[in-house]
């Protein structure tokens, strides 16, 4: 909102978003107020033996009444582990922070107050996987994801090099790039928020 409006109507318009957050959180927490239960419930201990004895842990589960393998079982811990190896290079260095970030306040968050194998306790994380599964998945289809996104102290050449093509269609693909990179500085240029 800031890049767009003056600072004076970002801080009204960021008002008005609070008070409405804390108009919705009244209204609810006034309705349910009067149900028995704590807040929020405590189960470090539970998610301790949960992780430290993966034979414990179900294998299947029935949800919505089909069963299927345990969200957090060994094979899915496994192939979610292989998704984010594989696909952490292809994404933008902002979308990296914002996962390192979520996964700092989702994680310990998890291990205190969720459910011992409940998924939907990790949600922070939800859409930085799913932008991993589609940066794997445009990698896996063709060229256009094949160059990995440097970090942040290195240059897109240093972290290219090794996926640089080879053979025939080396000279098409250079001719694909430099187009791209002549419409991208046009279309830089005809963009008016200043950069």
């Amino acid at each position: 909102m800031r890049l767009r409006a003056p600072r004076f109507v970002a801080v009204i318009g960021n008002g008005v978003i609070l008070l409405t957050c804390a108009a919705v959180y009244l209204t609810v927490k006034l309705h349910f107020q009067h149900n028995p239960g704590s807040t929020v419930e405590f189960h470090l201990t539970y998610q301790l033996i949960y992780v430290i004895t993966p034979m414990a842990q179900e294998l299947t589960e029935k949800t919505y009444g089909l069963y299927f393998l345990s969200g957090l079982s060994i094979f899915w811990c496994i192939v979610i582990s292989w998704v984010v190896w594989s696909g952490w290079r292809y994404l933008p260095p902002a979308i990296r922070r914002h996962a390192k970030l979520a996964a700092a306040i989702n994680f310990p968050l998890y291990l205190l107050f969720g459910f011992p194998g409940e998924m939907r306790g990790l949600n922070l994380l939800y859409i930085t996987f799913l932008l991993i599964i589609a940066a794997n998945l445009s990698a896996w289809a063709g060229d256009q994801g094949k160059t990995p996104i440097p970090e942040s102290g290195q240059s897109r050449a240093q972290s290219s090099a090794e996926f640089a093509p080879q053979g025939a269609g080396s000279e098409k693909h250079s001719a694909r790039s430099s187009a791209a990179r002549r419409w991208s500085r046009g279309r830089k240029r005809d963009c008016p928020v200043e950069r």
